[in-house]
């Protein structure tokens, strides 16, 4: 099971996406992907793959 975290930047319009979760040696946590997202794009939800979020709708034009 992955871990997803995601932040929606309303006022600049994209979202920030973080997966695949890490501790270092140092006890650090982490994530080791990160991917931006503009607004004409659209992302597969993690735990329903068979949908997309369509970004044109949350963000306005």
């Amino acid at each position: 099971m992955h871990s997803h975290y995601w932040i929606l930047h309303l006022v600049d319009y994209y979202l920030e996406c973080y997966n695949q979760p890490y501790q270092d040696l140092q006890g650090k946590f982490g994530y080791r992907h990160r991917s931006i997202l503009l607004p004409k794009e659209g992302v597969e939800l993690p735990s329903f793959p068979e949908l997309t979020l369509d970004l044109t709708k949350v963000f306005p034009k």
